[in-house]
């Protein structure tokens, strides 16, 4: 492999929008391999292999450095009654392999300290690691054990049974190292110091001379407690100066080599001024104090921003060197304040906004390179993997390469427009802007550039000063990782591999940061910043790889979004670690496919994790289209997306069933049976989706069982069911839900009693629990027309359909009708039936007396014996009756005349028809005998209802002759004796006289063949002309009724002479007679006039 120089930007060509930042996965916590050179022991993978420990409890970081378990709510052991101290240890020695420890290592704890607090007799315990009599300095670990003898935590740092280094130093040489460093200006070492043996050595300050009562110095040699686990022979020294330099400080024992160096005073050291955030535009970003102090001890080597890690300065002039500008501070504390005057400024030409700030921003490049510096040092990029610093303590590595961080770089027209040609003639010095790059070699100890330009928006208007924007800064330090951790480095060309370079940098960004825009603060753009695309939003896919692309910056998006979604899957840290750790695994560099990249990162896995994340790294790689049988095209080709997922790695859904449940009753759905992958680090299922209406989207429901309500009406359902893992893989799976018919129920409420012919109200409900059903009915009133549509108000709103009926009907004839509603839905019918009472109302009879005569308020059909008399009777009834009218003549004859109403037929019961009855029947009849007669009439129904009405006739005989009262009375005085009437029919012409007269038998009693002759012979108790009076008017009266004169007969009448008729000139001689007023004269007159016609 040859060295190279390589340059790399930022800037793409495109500035797109793009939506907001998601939310970051947390990261997922693993139990790491222990990190040491040496081969593990026989004894430490027998106890590793027999150990099992609740992953769930125990959480590791710092590479395995730190391991601490504790688990919420829970115990890690049982109550005891042994020593705290003892607890705690022997549960580490049983669980060694938890802290990634063999048993032996486990057996150098010891308990330094157990303090009990009175409160709760908890016991707090401090424990070291001791290594051959020496304690492990940074290592050791905490417990607490409570006060049942339950341990309740127990973590911190250890190491491994992996030492190195011999003690050279003796304590006094270190301390004199560290006296110097603190500004004692001797490395002389105080009397008496000249050893090399363990433990804490003590000794008088000889340098302190300004403090009055100084610290001794102190030196206790100790085991160094490196990153990867293993331990170094160091001395760790206290030593006090002056009242403002009092430090400690880690040496290596053998090569004097700082290792570490803190002040105690705590305000003290190397400081500045700086944003910790991103960038200033960050909500609620300010600046705040720090001290600029780290991995490998201060990033300060002099009064400037210069150190180990990196040499920041201005290089307006693009010189590329260190001699326009940098921030100097005796006290190295470079606390400035930023105005953002470049921000605010109105011309690309203002110096003065750029001087304004250029001691902050310096600073703030300066912290912004550290900061990587030691972040990515966490990760493994340290000194051994070729990272960039002046010197390498550890004595790995290749130093020689501190970062040049140059901020304004080229401002001052440093950069070059050659106007697409490649004659130099044309080309034109411009100002640098809009940009940022990172220039070094794969080789370690090479020189290390990274160019920070001004930025202005469209119009050439100052916006944002890069060195202030950390995101830009993470990605330029990313090319500079990944071509030193690449095994030949990484080509920037426009091909796969140079989309690479510019993802890794991308997503150390966003793993830095935790965002989803790269250069939103530069850009002012926070939608998608310097990119077409904001990670979390991306929907780029090895499909889109574009091969007209200018810069390598627009494929690499979409490699950053891959790496983007592996940081979804896995959280921050473990992705860092394994792009890290995969870009040494990575294959044919320094022009790998993304298919190499994606390997290594996957390779890096089993080894790191023990697989355990194969299956998120995949679903990663798969949904943006480089999955399992994704293949490449070329180095710069167009590509074909693959989705493919290794089988093991993809979810199973299971939607049960088949389901079979009644209309209007839920079912319960079931997917508890799907599964997530087969294989060991497939996701578990993270949401359960439903389609539960056939649309084919998963938008109806959620949850392992959710409940099926679409259950109103009968059929065959299709329900889908899809599952997602935690890292997006899903799967479907269908099941019918069949929904039996159910039919519907009939009620009908009370129906009223009526009378025929009226109007009742039949009333109810059709229900059905399948409230989608549309419902129909029918009605039976059981008149014999059968069943009839039956309308109703219908309802489908759950729990049931309902149709409710409400319907008037008029019944013409009394019974009990059993009525039958016929409920339907689209399947079944049922059927509900209720009686109807009907009451039969009689008929009415009415006799028509229109054929009657009157006379003094008596009506009465007159006609002579043997002349036929016609009456009519009317009849209603408001049923559908046949009808039945009889006269009983009063002489022991009857007529009888029956009235159908749908003749010829008699009607049946009960009628089938509304038919009310209005008739009128007549019946004609001849008297034989001259009487008064009582005439019945009775209309009767077919249901056994009648009504009667009766009338009065009167026979008069047929005399040719008429006799006055001398007739009469002989007439009756000689009853029995041959004569012209009989008794019999004499006391049927009293009867007729009785009925009609106002004067017999009211005002005087002749209803007797014996009070006749009274009044005949003079005898009644009227006197004078009114007895003689009463004789004329029972003789006349019986001639009436023995049918000399009929009422309306013309008569003479004595005075005044003229004619009248007989019923006038009767009620006129009654009349008198009856008034108390009337005269003797008036009397006699009236007597006349009856004599005159008896007499005629």
């Amino acid at each position: 492999m040859f060295p190279r120089t390589t340059r790399r930007g930022i800037a793409s060509s495109r500035l797109l929008t793009g939506l907001t930042t998601a939310a970051f996965a947390a990261a997922l916590l693993t139990l790491p391999a222990t990190h040491s050179s040496a081969a593990p022991t026989a004894a430490a993978a027998t106890a590793a292999a027999a150990v099992k420990p609740d992953r769930s409890l125990v959480r590791q970081t710092e590479g395995g450095r730190s391991t601490v378990v504790f688990g919420s709510g829970r115990y890690l052991t049982k109550p005891s009654g042994r020593p705290a101290g003892q607890v705690a240890l022997d549960y580490l020695r049983r669980n060694h392999t938890v802290f990634a420890l063999s048993s032996r290592e486990a057996a150098t704890f010891k308990v330094r300290s157990a303090l009990v607090t009175p409160h709760d007799r908890a016991t707090h315990l401090e424990i070291d690691q001791v290594v051959d009599g020496i304690r492990v300095d940074g290592g050791g670990l905490v417990a607490l054990v409570d006060a049942r003898g339950r341990l309740v935590m127990i973590g911190g740092r250890s190491g491994v049974l992996d030492t190195s280094g011999t003690t050279r130093l003796t304590a006094g040489q270190a301390i004199g190292l560290a006296a110097r460093r603190g500004g004692a200006g001797t490395t002389k070492a105080p009397r008496g110091s000249q050893t090399k043996t363990d433990g804490r050595h003590t000794y008088p300050n000889p340098y302190a001379d300004d403090v009055r009562d100084p610290s001794p110095v102190t030196a206790e040699l100790v085991w160094h407690l490196r990153a990867d686990r293993s331990l170094r022979l160091a001395w760790r020294t206290e030593v006090e100066v002056s009242s403002e330099s009092w430090d400690t400080s880690l040496i290596d024992a053998s090569t004097g080599t700082f290792i570490q160096h803190e002040s105690l005073y705590h305000h003290s050291g190397p400081e500045g001024n700086v944003y910790t955030t991103e960038h200033p535009g960050v909500a609620g970003a300010t600046q705040q104090v720090v001290p600029f102090t780290g991995i490998n001890g201060s990033w300060v080597t002099d009064d400037n921003t210069s150190g180990n890690n990196v040499d920041a300065y201005r290089d307006r002039d693009n010189s590329s060197a260190n001699d326009e500008y940098q921030p100097t501070a005796a006290d190295q504390h470079f606390n400035y304040t930023f105005t953002d005057a470049w921000q605010t400024a109105t011309d690309v030409t203002d110096v003065g906004a750029l001087d304004a700030d250029q001691d902050p921003a310096i600073t703030q490049l300066f912290y912004y390179v550290n900061d990587m510096h030691d972040w990515l040092w966490g990760y493994g990029f340290d000194e051994a993997s070729g990272n960039f610093q002046v010197s390498n303590p550890s004595g790995d590595g290749t130093g020689g390469d501190p970062v040049l961080a140059e901020a304004q770089d080229g401002w001052d027209f440093g950069c070059v427009d050659n106007k697409g040609t490649p004659a130099p003639g044309d080309d034109e010095d411009i100002r640098c802007l809009n940009n940022a790059n990172f220039g070094t070699s794969h080789a370690d100890g090479s020189t290390a550039r990274m160019q920070m330009y001004m930025w202005v928006t469209a119009g050439n208007n100052p916006s944002r000063d890069g060195s202030m924007d950390g995101d830009v800064i993470a990605h330029e330090i990313g090319h500079g990782v990944a071509e030193r951790l690449l095994p030949a480095g990484l080509s920037n060309a426009v091909t796969q591999s140079g989309g690479m370079s510019e993802g890794y940098s991308d997503a150390l960004s966003f793993l830095r940061w935790g965002d989803a825009v790269i250069g939103d603060y530069a850009t002012s753009n926070t939608a998608t910043g310097v990119r077409g695309v904001a990670y979390d939003t991306s929907n780029r896919t090895y499909g889109t790889y574009n091969t007209s692309a200018g810069s390598p910056h627009d494929n690499g998006e979409i490699w950053a979004t891959m790496l983007y979604d592996v940081r979804e899957n896995l959280g921050i840290a473990t992705t860092t670690q394994l792009v890290l750790d995969g870009m040494r695994n990575t294959a044919n560099s320094p022009t790998p496919t993304f298919i190499d990249g994606r390997t290594g990162i996957l390779a890096a896995d089993m080894t790191n994790n023990g697989g355990a994340n194969q299956c998120a790294i995949w679903s990663a790689f798969a949904e943006n289209g480089l999955g399992v049988n994704a293949v490449s095209n070329g180095l710069h080709a167009a590509q074909t997306d693959n989705f493919d997922m290794p089988p093991e790695c993809l979810p199973t859904a299971d939607a049960g069933g088949p389901y079979s449940t009644d209309e209007g009753v839920d079912v319960t759905l079931d997917g508890s049976a799907s599964t997530a992958g087969s294989g060991a680090s497939a996701g578990a299922l993270a949401s359960y989706a439903w389609d539960l209406d056939g649309d084919g989207q998963y938008d109806d429901a959620t949850g392992v069982s959710p409940t099926f309500t679409d259950v109103g009406q009968d059929g065959s359902f299709t329900v889908g069911l899809e599952v997602t893992d935690e890292f997006g893989n899903t799967d479907e799976d269908t099941a019918t839900v069949t929904v039996d018919n159910v039919s519907p129920t009939v009620s009908i409420d009370p129906i009223p009693v009526v009378d025929e012919h009226d109007t009742t109200t039949i009333t109810g409900t059709i229900t059905d629990p399948g409230w989608e059903e549309d419902l129909q009915a029918t009605i039976d009133f059981d008149d014999g027309a059968g069943p009839q549509p039956l309308s109703g108000t219908l309802e489908n709103t759950r729990p049931d359909a309902t149709l409710a009926f409400s319907v008037d009907h008029q019944y013409g004839d009394n019974g009990s009708f059993t009525v039958e509603v016929v409920g339907s839905d689209d399947d079944t019918s049922t059927s509900a039936s209720s009686t109807a009472g009907v009451d039969n109302v009689d008929p009415t009879a009415v006799i028509d007396d229109s054929g009657a005569e009157t006379y003094g308020g008596q009506s009465a059909f007159v006609v002579h014996a043997g002349e036929d008399l016609t009456v009519p009777v009317g009849s209603e009834d408001p049923g559908s009756d046949d009808l039945a009218f009889e006269w009983a003549w009063g002489d022991g004859a009857t007529d009888t005349v029956v009235s159908l109403v749908n003749p010829p037929l008699p009607d049946p019961s009960p009628s089938p028809s509304v038919q009310p009855r209005d008739i009128t029947e007549e019946a004609t009849h001849a008297y034989v005998e001259a009487c008064l007669y009582q005439l019945g009439v009775t209309v009767t129904d077919d249901d056994g209802g009648s009504a009667n009405d009766d009338a009065v006739v009167l026979i008069t005989g047929n005399a040719d002759d008429r006799g006055n009262d001398a007739f009469w009375k002989n007439q009756i005085k000689h009853v029995g004796k041959p004569r012209n009437y009989t008794a019999a029919e004499l006391e049927c012409f009293l009867s007729i006289v009785g009925y009609l007269s106002t004067v017999f038998d009211e005002s005087t009693d002749a209803s007797t063949l014996a009070l006749a002759r009274d009044v005949l012979e003079g005898k009644s108790s009227p006197k004078g002309e009114a007895r003689k009076l009463e004789q004329e008017l029972l003789a006349a009266w019986l001639n009436f009724a023995a049918g000399s004169y009929d009422l309306d007969s013309v008569v003479q009448r004595h005075k005044p002479k003229g004619t009248t008729t007989f019923v006038e000139l009767v009620g006129q001689a009654e009349a008198v007679r009856l008034d108390p007023t009337s005269t003797e004269k008036e009397l006699k007159e009236q007597r006349e006039n009856l004599n005159q016609v008896n007499n005629h």
